[in-house]
């Protein structure tokens, strides 16, 4: 839920009491999340170890929601719903190798390495159709409807 001032009249209005509920009892959000992680490394030598490390999310999630803006000092709102469906996947991964040696008295400790992040918006289609105007608290609005 976003609220955006857009009316002339001034500053924007007092914020609502904290109990106000600014969502509408038709709003929802479910999202369904698969994850996978592996990691490991191996002495090599004495003093060198290589490393790894993957990962890989697949997130889906769905949302119907008010976006509301705040027309006047009043507080009295539009509610345009809001719905979008989107999957996000993520595949993330590092490799690379620590070692320590010695010059003379001093110790070094030495860590090389490589990673990567891939996130991909799969599909997301953010859909605003209607609007509705109310009056604070938003939460009195209980259905949404096309047009103004």
């Amino acid at each position: 839920m976003f609220l955006i001032y857009n009316g002339p009249e001034g500053p924007a209005p007092k914020a609502p009491k904290a109990g106000t509920n600014p969502f509408q009892p038709w709003s929802f959000s479910d999202t369904d999340d698969f994850f996978v992680a592996w990691q490991g490394e191996v002495d090599v030598a004495r003093n060198v170890t290589l490393f790894a490390a993957a990962g890989y999310l697949d997130n889906f999630a769905l949302f119907l929601s008010p976006y509301q803006e705040i027309e006047d000092r009043a507080g009295n709102t539009t509610v345009y719903p809001y719905f979008q469906p989107q999957t996000l996947e993520n595949f993330s991964a590092n490799a690379g190798l620590r070692t320590n040696f010695r010059t003379g008295p001093l110790k070094h400790a030495l860590r090389m390495g490589w990673q990567t992040s891939s996130p991909r918006l799969v599909g997301s289609i953010p859909i605003t159709t209607g609007s509705l105007r109310t009056s604070m608290p938003p939460s009195r609005v209980v259905s949404p409807t096309t047009g103004v």
